[in-house]
């Protein structure tokens, strides 16, 4: 099987614009079974782009301009790259990528006739086939799990010889599953056309074979502490709110081993994905049915007679994988966007669980143990159970979900996936034509009525709009829906009842907001996304009967959260989510010895050159920098790298890359490197990091967005919106960013002087004193 490796550089990700500045390739052929590589040829050369490098370029390549001055064109280089990849099986990390920035220099000829010659393999896509579970599906952390050589990253031709040895890696294990899923996997192979097949089918069961081990630190058993004395008061039989600060892993575990089989402990889908698989086999641990594999229906699906690329892909990666669960949990798979329609063809149907093995298996448990739940299972419709004693963690998440799930998010893009999932026939075709039209209306609904706010343009759907023109038009286009949308009643509802489902959830939102005009229960409004589609959104103006629910569903609770208290006993979060103002609090308080700094004179958005220097002058190694935007990342990215030379450090920008990859660079030598990252990036990188974060600089105060859907709903709660509930927001984001920092931790740094100029900072300071000792002084006296 010979194969050849490609992988660019380039100066952006958009092939109809952005340039190649090298090209890296090598020729290899995977003989004996995959168990050696045979390297036949190599190429590797710069090119010269005719323009001048973006810096941010330079910074993640190390590529120069004066690497690329003396270089040949991309013309110069076409017919040579094209006579070198010949005819051979092209491979590569997210190889569509480099493939899609060939076509576009015209060295794959266009035509679908004649490009048909030319097969590609994703190596990435492979991967998350063959290995599921990992953590990350970069070349980096890929290349450290299989102990691949992989030394130059982010340069061409070394990235293309991590991807071939990961293609060996990958069709090695391939050989190491059982015999008989191996014939099947093979014997589907002839219901498609994805150009993996062709590997599959020359590759056989290896005799007395070692499986690669997926070195996956996120499948280790989970270390149980036992609850400290402050944590026990989780035990106690009354109602209770207690802070504690994230993350809540360590806290999820040590409850499953401390309470009673009548417990359950809901976490966000998050937290429930990172620690379910490293619990005790005997919890129960249960999530809404649609997130479980459905074997039956999984089986149902193998039989169609034809796959397209991204169904075949999706069938074999749950075909290994079922092979392997212990839980079923669709949540433990990587499933790509384009795959994402099949979850609906191979879950749980919700109404029609008592013949599922996985979700029955959960509930077997549920019996004998305490139960570890997501918010999502407990928010689920179909969910009537009576609870004893609920412990309910992060209370700031559980809100959000509940928002997400009264929310409408839809565009053209979703109701087309949806038609394409039934079967096609003269009914869904018309359906699919009906939809564009009504996104052609709410598209001239935009343009003509959105509100021109710089940030992102909204038109909003009220009333008084019901009464125009265009929302009558909007009106009868939904109407037309509905009518042909009866139609479907013809299709067999066993076998398409999820899509079915998924099509009427789709159709009621439009029949709420267009038909019924319920207009007092949710803000509505039109927007165009970053991808420049248009995308009719609805959130709702109250979550709290949906809070109010859930907790008389439970005979007692505790609510759990890292931000409750405002040194008012819990008065602002009673207030905004209707608790009982009779419901006990508790706090776990957490040693602290670093020191908070806030800069008062600090150099405004303006002066950025006046806060580059005052970086120099502060920053050592194991230092973290939050940035609230990408313009700002970008912007003391590339400033810093040439400011902190003479400093021996070294920037570890989310500009690279993604977290896996970014932590990778900061771990090779935490003592002289400096994390320039955002406030999500911080939270979601691992303890491991923020044990090494001795100096945490937060750039600015963290404002939400005013355009922010909850801020925009929950401000109409208020007298005084900014001051009454978006300060206090502000306050409870600073101390979570606080949070993460560990007791190796010395100092934090606040460079926004307006704590000290506006009225507002005095209570935001205030909050800070109850975390560590807090002071304000100048960047002289730092």
């Amino acid at each position: 099987m010979k194969f050849i490796s490609i992988d660019l550089e380039t100066t952006g990700v958009d092939c109809k614009k952005d340039k190649i500045i090298e090209f890296g390739a090598i020729k290899f052929a995977l003989t004996d079974n995959a168990q050696k590589i045979e390297i036949l040829e190599q190429k590797s050369f710069f090119i010269n782009p005719g323009i001048a490098l973006p810096q941010i370029i330079t910074h993640i390549t190390g590529i120069t301009d004066t690497d690329l001055k003396n270089a040949p064109s991309i013309d110069e280089k076409a017919e040579e790259i094209k006579e070198f990849i010949d005819d051979l099986t092209i491979i590569g990390h997210n190889i569509q990528f480099d493939t899609g920035f060939l076509k576009a220099n015209g060295i794959f000829p266009q035509a679908l006739h004649v490009f048909q010659r030319f097969s590609e393999l994703d190596t990435f896509e492979l991967a998350t086939i063959l290995m599921p579970g990992l953590p990350s599906y970069s070349l980096e952390i890929i290349s450290k799990i299989l102990n691949l050589q992989h030394q130059e990253k982010h340069r061409a031709l070394d990235d293309a010889i991590a991807a071939m040895e990961l293609l060996a890696k990958l069709a090695e294990k391939f050989t190491t599953l059982q015999p008989d899923l191996i014939e099947k996997i093979q014997n589907l192979c002839q219901k498609t056309d994805w150009e993996g097949k062709n590997l599959f089918l020359k590759l056989h069961t290896q005799k007395n074979a070692n499986a690669i081990t997926n070195k996956v630190e996120s499948l280790k058993e989970n270390t149980i502490f036992p609850l400290s004395e402050k944590q026990n008061i989780l035990l106690k039989d009354e109602n209770y709110l207690y802070q504690t600060p994230a993350p809540y892993s360590e806290l999820a575990c040590s409850l499953s081993k401390a309470t009673s089989k009548d417990t359950y402990i809901a976490v966000p889908y998050k937290l429930f994905r990172e620690i379910e698989q490293g619990l005790p086999d005997n919890l129960a641990k249960i999530d809404k049915p649609q997130n479980y594999i459905s074997p039956n229906r999984l089986e149902n699906f193998a039989k169609k007679t034809y796959f397209e690329k991204s169904e075949f892909c999706a069938l074999i990666k749950y075909l290994i994988w079922s092979k392997q669960t212990k839980t079923g949990l669709l949540s433990e798979l990587k499933i790509l966007p384009e795959e994402r329609p099949t979850i609906n063809i191979v879950n749980i149907d919700p109404n029609k669980t008592e013949n599922e093995y996985f979700y029955q298996k959960a509930f077997e448990k549920d019996l004998t143990s305490p139960a570890l739940c997501t918010h999502d299972w407990l928010l689920s419709n179909n969910n009537q159970t009576q609870i004893k004693d609920l412990i309910l963690i992060d209370f700031e998440s559980f809100t959000k979900t509940i928002s997400f799930e009264k929310s409408a998010y839809i565009k053209l893009e979703i109701l087309l996936n949806q038609l394409n999932t039934l079967p096609k026939n003269e009914h869904t075709e018309a359906l699919k034509a009906k939809s564009t039209i009504l996104f052609g209306l709410l598209g001239i609904f935009q343009q003509k009525y959105h509100d021109n706010n710089a940030y992102i343009a909204r038109a909003f759907i009220t009333q008084e709009a019901a009464s125009t023109k265009e929302f009558n038009d909007i009106k009868q286009s939904t109407k037309n829906l509905f009518e042909l949308s009866h139609e479907l009643g013809q299709i067999d509802k066993e076998k398409n009842h999820t899509a079915l489902q998924n099509w009427k959830k789709s159709l009621s939102a439009l029949h709420s907001i267009f038909i019924e005009k319920k207009f007092e229960d949710d803000l509505i409004w039109l927007e165009i996304d970053y991808n420049q589609d248009l995308v009719l959104r609805k959130v709702p103006y109250d979550i709290t009967p949906e809070i109010t629910k859930t907790f008389t569903r439970a005979e007692k609770y505790k609510i759990v959260s890292e931000n409750l208290n405002l040194n008012d006993n819990c008065a602002f979060t009673k207030q905004l989510y209707k608790l009982p103002e009779t419901l006990s609090f508790s706090e776990e308080k957490t040693s602290r010895n670093f020191t908070i700094n806030i800069i008062e004179d600090s150099p405004d958005e303006d002066h950025k050159k006046e806060m580059v220097k005052t970086f120099q002058k502060i920053l050592t190694g194991k230092t973290a920098i939050l940035f609230s935007s990408q313009k700002q990342l970008e912007y003391f990215t590339l400033e810093l790298k040439q400011e902190l030379k003479d400093k021996n450090l070294k920037i570890a920008s989310q500009l690279t890359g993604s977290i896996g990859k970014v932590s990778e660079q900061f771990k090779t030598n935490p003592k002289n490197s400096v994390l320039l990252v955002n406030a999500y990036f911080w939270k979601n990188l691992s303890p491991e990091i923020h044990q090494e974060i001795e100096q945490l600089i937060i750039y600015r105060l963290p404002f939400e967005p005013p355009s922010d859907p909850l801020i925009m709903t929950n401000s109409l709660k208020f007298n005084d919106p900014f001051n009454e509930f978006q300060i206090p927001l502000v306050n409870f984001a600073l101390r979570s960013l606080i949070n993460h920092l560990k007791e190796t931790a010395r100092e934090v740094l606040i460079l926004d002087s307006r704590l000290v100029t506006k009225s507002y900072g005095k209570a935001i300071i205030k909050s800070l004193e109850s975390m560590a000792k807090t002071q304000i002084i100048s960047i002289e006296n730092l």
